[in-house]
């Protein structure tokens, strides 16, 4: 589970200002206040966007993803890795260079052709990642269709940066 973590959107940290304190539940762990965090972020923030997969050429060396000369070193599903040789996320779309911790969230998935995701971001000159999330959309996805296939006719629908982990 992602480790504890500062909010980073000043539009996201409105739900957690002093003012609404009373509103925000109580949390057993740092994971709960973490899930919590990503369905405010997904009630508050959530506009369903389109993006352009990168187009250049995109080489795969293990968990290394080159993008014409940009590169993003990737850990986590290895089912997921096809988002990144697709070219639906890149650097210079995501802003960073390595990511981790690639998890989907279930809880925060409304339908069968949309599948949500959380992953840390590790930017060059950062030391502490950033929590992002990402959508995938389906339009030909089942509720029974597993996440490689899903992948292979997904479109990138929604991406945000979250908060900075410490």
């Amino acid at each position: 589970m992602l480790a504890l973590a500062v909010l980073f959107s000043f539009n996201f940290t409105e739900a957690f200002s002093q003012d609404n304190q009373a509103a925000v539940p109580k949390f057993n762990s740092q994971g709960e206040q973490e899930d919590y965090w990503v369905k405010q972020l997904f009630q508050k923030e959530y506009k369903e966007q389109k993006f352009n997969s990168f187009t250049g050429k995109i080489t795969t060396l293990n968990n290394i993803f080159i993008f014409n000369n940009d590169s993003l070193t990737v850990y986590g599903l290895p089912t997921i890795k096809a988002v990144f040789s697709k070219g639906l996320l890149y650097p210079a779309l995501i802003g960073g260079n390595h990511i981790t911790d690639i998890e989907e969230i279930k809880f925060a998935e409304e339908s069968p052709q949309k599948r949500r995701f959380r992953f840390l971001l590790y930017k060059k000159g950062m030391f502490n990642p950033t929590v992002c999330v990402f959508e995938l959309k389906n339009t030909k996805a089942k509720i029974k269709t597993d996440l490689e296939k899903f992948i292979h006719n997904a479109t990138l629908s929604f991406f945000k940066e979250g908060w900075i982990m410490i």
